[in-house]
């Protein structure tokens, strides 16, 4: 069956035939050249855009692989969390300023715009302070070792983001292929449901059986259509949700293909995990030291005792050594 060339494309068939609307009119509207030129121009800008956006319009195509790697690099979430890192970075900069003296410095100048002889015409000063805080009640060194917990709490924070988020990678993709393998089964029995109704529909014309048949054929392919909409509906949700966990937009128009995935796990593969992860006391026990989330906990409560000591600290007397310059000239 022959296809018109620009089938597919409302916007490119639009200018299609504007383009052929021009020249068949263009001769018979000497008198408005100007104003033709001018629509000739739309059309042919139209037109370039319809046939660009034609050629960009063929949707991306995901493996596995591509989505871990875009979604490490591109979720919201990782990159908040990575931010919050360099944010920590410089808290603990900043609390080891506390073991720094401060220093300030300050200078003024006088002028008398009224003259007299007791009074000198113009005087400055100049003024310089400096101060070392020696004991704080412990307070300085909490105060770093609260800094230090709140930059690890962020990193494991991030490395636990990056676990999960690698799981909600896996469980999206492969749930996006199930859905499609239900799209494809949905579509065949619709397909089949269409030819079971013409079958029947043959035999009411040819008077072999009643139209009660025919009716319920014509129920039953309705309730075929609904759930391949519906299917269609699940698997467009679950492209979305994958494409979040990546960073680009819901609607973007992306294909996800199965490449790359083992169709079957070898019996080598098996026995290699079970040697690993034989002994139970063992796993239990690798859990607790590897686990993100717990390691994130103790260190979430060793920030807490830093706060205590923080707060301990106004029970001791400070100690500070200071000195003072000053310098007036008139």
């Amino acid at each position: 069956m022959l296809r018109h060339p620009l089938r597919g494309n409302k916007a490119a068939r639009i200018a299609y035939y504007l383009l052929v609307l021009y020249f068949v009119k263009v001769k018979t509207l000497k008198s408005s050249g100007v104003l033709m030129k001018k629509l000739f121009v739309i059309i042919i800008l139209f037109a370039a855009f319809a046939a660009a956006k034609s050629q960009s319009g063929s949707p991306r195509v995901f493996t596995i692989n591509d989505c871990i790697s875009n979604a490490m690099k591109q979720n919201p979430q990782i990159l908040s969390d990575e931010v919050q890192i360099s944010a920590a970075e410089t808290g603990v900069t900043k609390a080891y300023g506390g073991y720094l003296p401060t220093v300030t410095a300050n200078a003024g100048y006088n002028a008398n715009l009224i003259k007299n002889d007791n009074t000198p015409n113009s005087s400055y000063n100049l003024s310089a302070n400096a101060n070392y805080n020696i004991f704080d009640g412990f307070s300085r060194e909490a105060g770093i070792d609260l800094a230090k917990s709140n930059l690890d709490a962020r990193k494991y924070s991030v490395v636990n983001q990056k676990q999960l988020l690698l799981i909600d990678v896996y469980k999206q993709f492969f749930d996006i292929l199930r859905k499609e393998q239900i799209v494809k089964t949905r579509t065949e029995n619709l397909e089949l449901g269409r030819r079971e109704l013409e079958r029947i529909q043959a035999q009411y014309s040819a008077g072999v059986i009643h139209n009660g048949p025919v009716y319920a054929q014509e129920a039953e392919l309705g309730q075929r259509e609904y759930e391949l909409v519906s299917a269609q509906n699940d698997l467009n949700l679950s492209k979305a949700q994958m494409l979040m966990l990546m960073g680009y937009s819901p609607d973007f128009d992306a294909e996800f293909a199965n490449t790359g995935i083992p169709a079957e796990v070898s019996r080598e593969e098996i026995e290699k995990f079970r040697s690993n992860y034989a002994n139970l006391n063992q796993g239990i026990q690798s859990a607790l030291e590897n686990r993100s989330e717990l390691n994130l906990h103790k260190i979430n409560l060793a920030a807490v005792n830093s706060q205590i000591e923080i707060a301990k600290s106004s029970r001791y007397p400070t100690v500070s050594a200071g000195l003072n310059w000053y310098f007036n000239e008139n």
